[in-house]
Parts: structure tokens; C-alpha cells; sequence
């Protein structure tokens, strides 16, 4: 993926991270202190604690800065920040400044000092203002409103020119509601859709009527909902966006929120060029939510412009009680694709010595570099394994880092698939992915864009993608003829990029799938369908069999096999929005995933394991070398003589495998290794937690 603005290097070396997150500002207005606050915070900025920090290993510390409350305040937060800062760059560790930059207004001082800023906010359909969730004193400023923004850049190149940072942390980001019906909102849509849709016959074609779009407004999104369902489409979604203007507008914003995070990142690389843009914005696996309805946030549009990414909301890793492995892979898979690192954050409260080792090896496997935030600045030591960690990356990073994933399969994650609907697409998505971690496939997740890049992959997997375009349909099938094999499930292909079925009536369902119909092929009614198509290979999976009961209520834990992973988010305005908690367990059919995959591959998956399910691999190759990475999800469980075969590339000769670890409990040492018909194959003696391989 081409970055517009290049990633300053540092940003790869991985670090253990804290946070400053005590404040007056913030805490004080909302009972969120103590009486003793003052003095902690005071004990905080202390200069010394840059000695303490620097004594336990912490290389990236995120201090208090601008929390929305206007520049005469904010200048107090960041400003006391000056000596510890100072003292922070000494000892070479990176700093970054906490800074509300688009995510919420805290009204009472910002008003005083900006008192035309009444005007910057979003409005609903009825006048009303969006509130930040359920705090009334912070409203949701608008985007779209040249004078906020303005300001926001401003205000930026004064945080960066008087305190001269590492880089901006951005928190709450995103629009924070579904609908702005500001004067600034209307005339910008109205010009994003002239612009896409310039002639009467395109709005026609598009809209049902070629009238001019002057008086076309935001979808309101209540009372009447987050959308609508029809028979026609053969959906199971309770929920679908079928109208094409909320279509429009909901593209609209994630389109505007990108090119907002590239005008900041501008800013901030103008004032310093080595210095970074981290966004807190998770997306991908769960807790997963349809974030471009949410929160206007599609990774397309953010990722590139973006140096760094927070998964604040994801959970350290974990087994949940049905057996599926739960972490952050996933989100570190989709900031990979973008060459770029996710920031986990385990947890800030659960004390150290209670941490698992999993926390710290997973980052280590999957992510780009591997960085986590532990917790709140003042912290107790870490415990050895903590700093061994550390020191393990550190000596190794030159040689294992910026690996990419010997990928298996390309995950196709849909704009419209995944945008226009809520639940049903989005458990197919996360289950198969589930599975194929779990069976220890290696995949990448890639986008839209990435259509025309699909030779660089053996197998497609199109995992539910319901809406689709039939120039990329088309595609997809010119990929099988050249040789390329493709997994498709359920309705994949059943509506085209606007939500319309490919054939019947609007109250006679025809059900159909291009994909199926371009290949001559039946979809089954039941099971897997696997056809030759030429050189090519085509799996059809007619169902992904949730572990719990789809009609079961959202939110409550009636089902039979397994508690629904759906509860409901909301916004102060607006409708509540399905939301995937995790995944509780594999899907019912997911040895029927797996054959699917194989029959894929021809039977020549990457990497096979055999051992519990809890053990999870990754296969990463940089111009160093070949990295085989196993995790024992279970590390108060070690495992030996596990038995490994990893698929060698073509024309490539192994001479040694190298087993390294950061636990302690497990010797560094070349391991006997045999090849047969293109595998290396070997015996793990003993994993605790984390091993590398090293194939040369």
C-alpha cells in the first residue's frame, strides 16, 4: 500500500508504553478524582520519574495534553508537561501528547474563549445537538465546518511547536454520531454527490430522478432506524441499507474523515517530519461494530494517513469458555497490510505481575512492531519475563521485524458488504476467520483496492461478501481462470455494489449469485461445493454455522450452544447498533472451513501443527530470512515435542532452523530438521509461551 507521508522509522523499534491519564481538566468536571488528585498529578510530572521510567524499560510515554476545552486551558495541561518532557528526551525515551483533535467540545470553557464556536457543533435533524455518548457538557464538533477545522490545525502547530514532541496521540476519533445536518454537512454532500453524479441521467440512474440535489439532506437515522429490510434482497440482516442516498452519505463521511486525518498528519510531519500521527480507532475481528456507519471510519481512508493505530477497546488475549483463542491479530493484521504498527493496550489497571506472557508474544508474531500500552505513568516494576520480552525484540528486531506473512489466503474485506448491513455478514466474516487462525492458516486482510494485486495469493476468501460490483466479480472470476483458487460463503455476490439483487422483482425474490452464474456453477443448498475451473479451484460453502442461535434475542444468553457475542452500542442520538463482543467459539462447521481451504491449496497449507488447538502460528518472511512464530495461548500448560512442517517456498534450501525465545525456560539452540516434498519438518522441545524459528 503506497503511503501519501513516510512513517518515521523509530516507530518500528517496539516499546513498552505508559500513560498520563490523571488530569484536573478532565477529572475534576467529571467526579472522575480524588481530593489527592493535585498531588498526584504533581508527583506525575515530576522530572525524576523520567529516571524511574527509563530504570524499567519504558520507551514511549503518552502525556496529558489538549482535551478539547480551548486553547487558554489546554495550554495549562500541555504546558505542565514542559520539565517532565524535557527530562523524557533525555533519556531517549519518545513522547507523545495526549490531544482531543476531532472527537468531542467540552462546552463551557471552549464556548468562553470561542463563543461563535455554538455554531461548529453537529446538529441532528431536529436541531438538537449531539452529546458526547452520555456526557452533556462535551458536544460532537462537525467536520465539515472550515472555521473548526482551522482551528484544530492551529491549535496542532501549537502543541507541536511549544512542546516539540514525538508525535500527536488523537482519542476519541471519529464522528461520534450518524447524521450532521449543519448547513456545512448539507452543502458538502450536495457537492460530493454533483461531483460524482454531474448529468440528470446519472442522477437518475442512481437515485430514481435527475431533479438537481439542492435540497437533498443527511439520512436522519431516527426515528426510523439504522435501516430497512425487504424480501427481494434474500438477506437474513434484520437491518440493510438499501436507500441509496444513505449509501451516499455514509461513503461521504468516511471519504472526508481521511482526507481529515491526511490534512493533520500534514500538519504535524510540517512542524516535524520525524514525528507521528497515533489514531486511536480499532477496527476489524472483536469487538467489532459497522464503523463506517458508527463512526464514519473505513480503514482505506484512515490507515494510509495514519502512523500508528490504538486498539484501546480490544481485550488482552485470551481462551474464551468455547474453546475460540481471542487477542488482537486480527486488528495488527489489518494495520499490516498498511505498514504500519498497532498499539495494544492489555490492560491499565490489572497489576503486572498478573500479566500473561501472551500479552507481549502476540505483538511479537503478528504485528508490525510490537507495542503496548501497560498501564497509568506511575506503575509498579515490571517483572522479569516483561523485560526480557522487551530485550528479546530489541536484540532481534533488525532481524525479524518488518516481516510481511507468507500468506495462504487473501481475506477480502468489502466496503458495501460490510458497510450497508450489521450483523449478518459480519459473523460470517469473523467466524472464518476464527477458524482459519485456529487451524493455523496464514492469511492477509486486504480491501477493495487490492483487487488487481490477487496473484500475489494462492486462494481468495470471500467470506460472506454479499455486495459486489460486477467488474470485481469479474475479476475474482478471471483470477480462477489464471490459476487462482477462491472460497465463497453464503450469499457472496447476491447483490451488487448497491445493494440490489442481480435479478426479480421487488416483491418476487429471485435469488441469485453472479459469482456462481459467471462460473456456470449451482450454489449449494447444504455443505461444500469444490469444482475445477480450469487451472483455478472454487469452493462454495453454502452456510457458516453460528455456534449460537441467530434468532436468539441481541444481548441475552439463551442459546443453546454458546451465549451470543451480540450486545448493542449507541450514540446520544440516534438508534442502537448491533456489536460483536468477541467469539465465544468456532463455528459449527469449522472442520468444513478447513476442507475447504485444503481443497483450496491442493492440500499445501503453509504451516501444519500438530498439538492443542490453543497453539496458534505465524509465518512472516523479510529479506533476512523465514520466521516460523508458535504460540501456546496456554502458557501455564507448556507443550513438547510438537510437531511442525512448514511448506519451504519454491527453490529455496534450508540448512539450519534456529529455535529462539524470549522465555527463559526454553534454550536458544539448531534444531534436526528433515524435507520432504517441499516441507522442512521438525520437533518443538518445549514451548512455554512464545518460539521463533529461524529457517536460513
Amino acid at each position: 500500500m503506497t503511503r501519501e507521508v513516510a512513517t518515521p522509522q523509530w516507530v518500528y523499534d517496539g516499546f513498552l508504553m505508559l500513560q498520563a491519564a490523571e488530569s484536573v481538566q478532565f477529572g475534576y468536571p467529571n467526579g472522575f478524582a480524588t481530593v489527592e488528585t493535585p498531588k498526584n498529578i504533581q508527583e506525575r510530572l515530576d522530572p525524576q520519574m523520567a529516571n524511574r521510567l527509563s530504570d524499567q524499560g519504558v520507551g514511549f510515554v503518552i502525556l496529558g495534553g489538549p482535551i478539547g476545552a480551548g486553547m487558554k486551558e489546554d495550554l495549562k495541561i500541555f504546558l505542565a508537561n514542559k520539565p517532565l518532557a524535557q527530562a523524557l528526551k533525555a533519556k531517549g525515551i519518545r513522547r507523545v501528547l495526549y490531544v482531543n483533535t476531532i472527537g468531542m467540545i467540552f462546552s463551557a470553557p471552549f464556548f468562553a474563549e470561542h463563543p461563535d464556536a455554538v455554531n461548529w457543533v453537529q446538529r441532528t435533524s431536529t436541531g438538537e445537538r449531539p452529546i458526547y455518548y452520555t456526557n452533556w457538557q462535551y458536544f460532537i464538533p462537525c467536520l465539515n465546518n472550515d472555521h473548526f477545522m482551522a482551528y484544530t490545525r492551529s491549535m496542532l502547530k501549537t502543541v507541536m511547536k511549544e512542546m516539540e514532541p514525538d508525535g500527536i496521540f488523537t482519542d476519541n476519533y471519529g464522528y461520534y454520531s450518524y447524521s450532521c445536518f449543519c448547513d456545512h454537512c448539507q452543502t458538502k454532500f450536495r457537492e460530493y454527490l454533483y461531483k460524482k453524479y454531474p448529468d440528470p441521467q446519472s442522477r437518475e440512474d442512481r437515485f430514481g430522478f435527475s431533479s438537481p440535489l439542492d435540497y437533498v439532506t443527511p439520512p436522519p437515522f431516527r426515528p426510523w432506524g439504522l435501516g430497512n429490510t425487504s424480501p427481494h434482497t434474500g438477506i437474513p440482516d434484520t437491518n440493510l441499507v438499501l436507500e441509496p442516498l444513505t449509501q451516499e452519505w455514509i461513503r461521504f463521511r468516511c471519504q472526508r474523515l481521511g482526507q481529515v486525518t491526511s490534512e493533520l498528519n500534514q500538519v504535524i510531519k510540517e512542524c516535524n517530519p520525524n514525528a507521528i500521527f497515533f489514531v486511536n480507532y480499532v477496527y476489524g475481528g472483536a469487538p467489532g461494530i459497522n464503523c463506517a456507519v458508527f463512526h464514519g471510519l473505513w480503514p482505506e481512508f484512515v490507515y494510509p494517513h495514519s502512523d500508528l493505530i490504538s486498539a484501546e477497546v480490544a481485550g488482552p488475549p485470551s481462551i474464551a469458555p468455547g474453546g475460540a483463542v481471542q487477542g488482537r491479530n486480527l486488528l495488527m493484521k489489518v494495520a499490516k497490510h498498511y505498514h504500519i504498527p498497532l498499539s495494544t493496550c492489555s490492560s491499565f489497571g490489572l497489576p503486572l505481575k498478573d500479566y500473561k506472557r501472551i500479552y507481549l508474544a502476540e505483538g511479537i508474531a503478528f504485528n508490525t512492531a510490537p507495542i503496548d500500552l501497560i498501564g497509568e505513568i506511575k506503575r509498579e516494576n515490571p517483572p522479569q519475563w516483561m523485560r526480557d520480552y522487551r530485550n528479546f525484540y530489541e536484540k532481534n528486531k533488525n532481524r525479524i521485524g518488518h516481516a510481511s506473512t507468507v500468506a495462504d489466503c487473501a481475506v477480502l474485506h468489502n466496503f458495501e458488504t460490510l458497510s450497508f448491513t450489521y450483523t449478518y455478514p459480519q459473523e460470517s466474516l469473523v467466524l472464518c476467520e476464527q477458524s482459519l487462525i485456529q487451524g493455523n492458516i496464514t492469511f492477509d486482510i486486504i480491501f477493495d483496492r487490492d483487487i488487481d494485486r490477487l496473484d500475489n495469493y494462492r486462494c481468495l476468501f470471500l467470506a460472506n461478501v454479499l455486495s459486489m460490483s460486477e467488474s470485481l466479480v469479474k475479476k475474482i472470476v478471471d483470477y480462477i481462470h489464471r490459476g487462482g483458487a477462491v472460497i465463497a460463503t453464503e450469499d457472496t455476490s447476491a447483490l451488487n455494489e448497491r445493494m440490489l439483487p442481480w435479478k426479480g422483482e421487488w416483491l418476487k425474490l429471485q435469488k441469485s449469485r453472479l459469482l456462481a452464474d459467471l462460473l456456470k456453477l449451482d450454489w449449494p443448498k447444504e455443505g461444500l461445493v469444490c469444482r475445477q475451473i480450469g487451472q483455478g479451484r472454487v469452493v462454495f460453502l453454502a452456510e457458516i454455522k453460528r455456534p449460537w442461535n441467530r434468532d436468539a434475542a441481541r444481548g441475552e444468553a439463551d442459546q443453546t450452544q454458546t451465549p451470543s457475542p451480540l450486545v448493542q452500542g449507541s450514540h446520544s442520538c440516534g438508534p442502537d447498533m448491533p456489536m460483536l463482543t468477541g467469539t465465544p467459539a468456532l463455528a459449527m462447521n469449522h472442520r468444513e472451513i478447513l476442507e475447504a481451504v485444503d481443497y483450496s491449496l491442493q492440500n499445501r497449507r503453509t504451516i501444519r501443527i500438530e498439538g492443542p488447538e490453543n497453539l496458534v502460528a505465524e509465518v512472516t518472511r523479510n529479506d533476512k530470512g523465514y520466521f516460523v512464530h508458535l504460540l501456546n495461548w496456554r502458557e501455564d500448560q507448556p507443550v513438547t515435542e510438537v510437531k511442525v512442517s512448514v511448506r519451504l517456498p519454491d527453490g529455496d534450501r534450508i540448512e539450519t532452523i534456529e529455535l529462539l525465545s524470549p522465555d527463559r525456560e526454553t534454550a536458544s539452540q539448531i534444531l534436526n530438521f528433515v524435507t520432504k516434498n517441499g516441507y522442512a519438518e521438525f520437533l518443538v522441545p518445549n514451548l512455554l509461551c512464545y518460539n521463533i524459528f529461524i529457517l536460513k
